[in-house]
């Protein structure tokens, strides 16, 4: 790789306008277009965009996104870019994604294009962008983008990311070019070069047939990288061995082998043609299973119902329908009032665990976060529910994987692309609001924050009366009675279960008395007492505490 995709260390000095970045555009690269393999289309779109500014044509392109799944060629197809804009004189910078504050980060990034503008004919690339995303560096790039158009200067900025769900209202570039996983032409047309490349530096042959209806099947779901390794394993393997030539069966075996090393999602394969229905979930919940609460449903009803009720209202006041938070303790009713939304108002449910979901995409996380968006499209109107959100979309200061900052990006664009709550309605729940990522609960995405408090004494009677008003309670038993014998911080889900622990204390009681009697069952207070001695009452203090504050700590 050139030495220009490693620039000098950034360095920033205290005076903003005074950023000595050492970034030199001097790069002279040597690819161009015709080195890359198949990519017709975007070749062509990308010269449409280096023709208007290698002969200064007045009304040009400057900037540029290049997307696309990690290891598929974005990186040589931006080379390629700058190679043929280097032959008609123009400048190469590059710049890498770096580690920095977020006040450094803004200065550096706003140098970096006036550096650009000042060694114009030029291009700028900032790699790796999907880590970029934060509304003060992209405040940062607009203000920059009009610079260079104010300034009529022969400049272009092409940035790469790992992610393409991006809306216009969130990403400021004026053209995007997708570089995806290979198709089977490009794949195979992959190896070509690739059993060229190796060929040249070894002395084994090769004898391998691209057009084998088995070989074509292997190559499928591999990206540019993958392929590459494999056709490399296979040349090692045969290296050391007694034929000496890599053969179609050869090549084969070696990209099974590449294949079965990726990780895998538990969710499994899926067919590109079908509807993605893995994360449909069938709900019958409504408003009234649901005991007490009234304000929180009240509240999500007019977050729902408002914005297409009163829309002259919500315009003149500059307010848009967006997303929904629900947080508060665990087990008092988050889960539960999801449901009952998709159901009250005739919309598919799409549920997601935040755990299980990332630790079930290493490796693809991008691609699979947009496939529930994708199932939320193709199954609208749907509530799309991120439960324990908190795991999915923690603040990027607080994370330090690469791909958990492509993860919490990928959704944030995802969420940018809902305007209309009309198709998808967005609801995340979490017990910790406060180490959610800030990007995530601003404006139009989501935006409104719902409280789900534990039980007060009156939300407490509805609950028991709605979950277990059909057990067959002794006369002394009430709701009221129930509700009582908890402390004051226990959650809902803690009173139901206790509930239901003491018709199954009962019941065991009797087979062992009286042998299984047919006898009326009746659950007296002493069977509340022993379900309640029995069952695990204690709620976790710091998740309670976190929102006890009320609406005054989180919004």
């Amino acid at each position: 790789m050139s030495e220009y995709f490693t620039p000098k260390p950034a360095t920033v000095d205290s005076d903003p306008a005074d950023v000595d970045l050492d970034l030199t555009f001097d790069a002279t690269p040597e690819t161009t277009l015709e080195d890359i393999v198949g990519l017709a289309d975007s070749k062509a779109f990308a010269r449409n965009i280096i023709e208007p500014l290698a002969v200064d044509a007045g009304i040009t392109t400057s900037n540029l996104l290049v997307h696309g799944p990690s290891g598929n060629g974005k990186t040589l197809f931006v080379d390629a870019i700058c190679g043929e804009l280097a032959a008609d004189g123009f400048s190469i910078g590059w710049l890498q994604h770096f580690q920095n504050t977020p006040g450094d980060a803004t200065e550096i990034v706003g140098q970096a294009v006036r550096d650009a503008i000042a060694a114009a004919p030029s291009v700028l690339v900032l790699d790796q962008f999907n880590q970029w995303h934060r509304d003060d560096l992209l405040n940062t790039l607009r203000a920059e983008f009009a610079r260079i158009e104010q300034t009529d200067a022969r400049v272009l900025v092409i940035a790469t990311t790992a992610f393409d769900s991006f809306s216009s209202s969130s990403i400021p570039f004026e053209a995007a070019i997708e570089v995806d996983e290979p198709d089977t032409d490009r794949a195979c047309a992959l190896l070509e070069t690739y059993l060229e490349e190796f060929a040249a530096k070894s002395d084994v042959g090769v004898t391998v047939d691209t057009t084998d209806e088995t070989l074509q099947e292997a190559v499928e779901g591999l990206s540019a990288l993958e392929l590459r390794t494999g056709t490399k394993q296979a040349f090692q393997r045969v290296a050391v061995g007694v034929e000496q030539t890599v053969q179609t069966d050869t090549l084969i075996e070696s990209l099974s082998v590449t294949a079965d090393s990726k990780p895998r999602s538990r969710f499994g394969p899926q067919s590109a043609d079908a509807t993605d229905d893995r994360f449909v979930e069938e709900t019958d919940v409504n408003f009234d299973d649901i005991g007490g609460l009234e304000e929180v449903k009240a509240e999500l009803q007019a977050a729902i119902e408002y914005p297409k009720q009163f829309p002259q209202t919500y315009d003149e006041c500059g307010l848009a329908a967006a997303g929904v938070l629900l947080y508060g303790p665990p087990g008092n009713g988050k889960t539960m009032l999801a449901k009952a939304v998709a159901n009250e108002y005739d919309r598919t449910f799409i549920t997601v665990e935040g755990p299980e979901l990332q630790d079930s995409l290493v490796g693809s996380t991008e691609k699979n976060i947009r496939k529930v968006f994708e199932s939320a499209r193709e199954n609208a109107p749907s509530v799309v529910f991120f439960d324990e959100i908190d795991a999915l979309a923690p603040s990027r200061n607080d994370v330090h994987a690469s791909y958990e900052v492509d993860f919490i990006n990928t959704l944030l664009a995802e969420l940018d692309g809902f305007k209309d709550i009309d198709d998808v309605l967005v609801v995340g729940a979490t017990n910790r609001p406060h180490a959610l990522d800030d990007a995530l609960l601003r404006t139009g995405r989501l935006e409104r924050h719902i409280r789900v408090p534990v039980p007060d004494s009156e939300t407490a009677n509805a609950v028991i009366e709605s979950h277990a008003g059909d057990y067959p309670f002794a006369d002394d038993v009430s709701a009221d009675w129930i509700a009582a014998q908890f402390d004051s911080d226990v959650p809902a889900a803690t009173m139901t279960g206790v509930c239901d622990h003491a018709l199954r204390w009962y019941a065991m009681r009797r087979v062992a008395d009286a042998g299984g009697s047919d006898d009326e069952l009746e659950i007296r207070r002493d069977d509340i007492r022993a379900a309640l001695e029995d069952y695990p009452t204690d709620v976790d203090d710091s998740a309670a505490s976190s929102d006890d504050s009320g609406r005054g700590g989180f919004y």
